[in-house]
């Protein structure tokens, strides 16, 4: 019977520069030397996967910068809805005091109807005007205090 002894040599580290790393991470060895060692075909692929990876790793960052610039756009987008709404109401509200004014006005330099038809004409209106507007309660009140005011004055 004949009986085989494997003996591990080490490789002084002056050879370490042929020895492949990637097969013979743990210690250099005799085997190590005729393990293959890449090509620069093989390390161009090994760059382009790195690369790839790379590549994918910005993507996926651009994603998710695109995610939340979309994410604050429809917040902006919310937002402005939010200030045209109050926008409208404000200039519906502009438009009643206006009205009111516009009323009164003509009253004080026509003077072609006594204080008290006046008066109910602008209640009426008011009350008209209530019914198709709810925000513009604080306009309607002042326009009543307005008219108040004026017949008062002309009484």
């Amino acid at each position: 019977m004949k009986v085989s002894v494997f003996k591990t040599i080490h490789i002084p580290q002056s050879l370490y520069p042929i020895w492949n790393s990637e097969k013979c991470s743990i210690s250099p060895s005799i085997s190590c030397l005729f393990a293959p060692i890449s090509t620069p075909r093989q390390q161009q692929q090994d760059n382009l996967r790195q690369h790839s990876v790379q590549n994918i790793q910005e993507v996926e960052h651009i994603k998710q910068l695109i995610q939340k610039q979309t994410q604050c756009i429809k917040t902006m987008n919310y937002q402005f809805n939010q200030i045209n709404a109050q926008y409208k109401t404000t200039i519906n509200q502009l438009q009643v005091v206006q009205k009111c004014q516009k009323s009164v006005l003509n009253f004080i330099l026509n003077k072609n109807e006594d204080v008290k038809t006046f008066a109910q004409k602008q209640k009426k209106n008011v009350l008209r005007l209530k019914r198709r507007n709810d925000e513009n309660d604080f306009c309607f009140e002042s326009c009543e205090v307005f008219v108040q005011m004026i017949q008062k004055l002309f009484q």
